[in-house]
């Protein structure tokens, strides 16, 4: 069963983010995805709500996590709670697999819209690697030949903090079933294909730094 999955999208529960879970799923519904994986900054606090939401609406929620750690950001999928900010990456890994998930390095490459030395930690036990982010404008292709080379497997991910954002970038997952169990479980096998479908625009850069600035008012 092959799904389509946005698997980093970002809600009203990030500190960057202003978009209420209900539009989120109806958002990907509309645009044909399975699911999505909810990645909020450093909380959780979304994820109940978007499963129950997506439960309403025939849409697939992923319990997820993007972690600041000391160099960079550390996506993290099918952990219950909140992993500790702050830390290294080893360490962040290592709590990620502690809290039986799945540790990812979110788009490794520095580039206008992400301030990371994570390329430098590609080899410290990671089990994937966003290799198709839409916000990510030059590196993806870069990220994908490392990833192969380092026989890692990869995800993608629209990064998405606005609804036009949502399904830019996908993971096209091979999965037994279509629930997360299943799911995850595909992602740990590396039964999965990283998709950009179309970069973040300009007008969705400053749309969202504009509701950034509004948010903090």
């Amino acid at each position: 069963m092959n799904l389509k999955i946005d698997m980093h999208v970002h809600s009203c529960y990030s500190k960057d983010g202003f978009e209420q879970i209900k539009d989120i799923v109806a958002e990907a519904k509309r645009k044909g995805l399975d699911g999505i994986a909810l990645t909020d900054h450093n909380t959780q606090e979304g994820v109940a709500e978007a499963k129950k939401e997506g439960a309403k609406q025939g849409i697939i929620v992923i319990s997820g996590i993007e972690i600041k750690t000391e160099k960079g950001d550390v996506l993290a999928y099918g952990t219950e709670k909140p992993i500790k900010k702050g830390m290294s990456v080893e360490k962040t890994i290592s709590a990620i697999h502690n809290a039986g998930g799945i540790a990812v390095a979110a788009h490794p490459y520095p580039e206008p819209a992400h301030r990371t030395k994570m390329h430098k930690f590609l080899e410290c036990g990671f089990d994937m690697i966003e290799t198709a982010n839409a916000r990510s404008l030059f590196m993806n292709k870069k990220v994908k030949k490392i990833a192969q080379k380092l026989n890692i497997p990869q995800t993608g991910g629209s990064d998405a903090h606005s609804l036009k954002e949502i399904g830019n970038a996908y993971t096209k997952i091979n999965a037994t079933e279509k629930n997360e169990k299943s799911i995850l479980d595909a992602l740990r096998l590396g039964n999965t294909t990283a998709v950009v479908s179309k970069n973040t625009s300009l007008y969705s850069f400053l749309y969202c730094v504009i509701k950034r600035i509004a948010k903090k008012c």
